[in-house]
């Protein structure tokens, strides 16, 4: 676990920002509810601390790597708003 959270942490640092929908808003349109999934996997950590199979310390950072996640941008866009011409279209360089 702690590795793929520093790896996650290196990844971020190296990327650039681009704009795009929250995590949070392409779950919405899916019909999920962000706020659930946290607490859900929270119950699971919560469970799996109680049950010696994950250290305190482990769920608390994938929870919280979790819900950042979540908070997070995606580079998803919804088909009904690129086909309703809503989105800008954006040439490549040297064209």
């Amino acid at each position: 676990m702690e590795s793929e959270v520093s790896l996650l942490r290196t990844l971020s640092f190296k990327t650039q920002n681009i704009p795009g929908y929250s995590v949070e808003r392409i779950l919405g349109i899916i019909q999920y509810n962000a706020a659930d999934l946290c607490r859900m996997l929270k119950r699971q950590v919560d469970k799996a601390t109680k049950a010696d199979s994950v250290r305190p310390r482990e769920g608390v950072a994938m929870v919280d790597l979790y819900e950042r996640l979540i908070r997070g941008r995606t580079y998803l866009i919804p088909e009904r708003e690129e086909k309703a011409g809503t989105l800008k279209k954006v040439r490549p360089k040297g064209k």
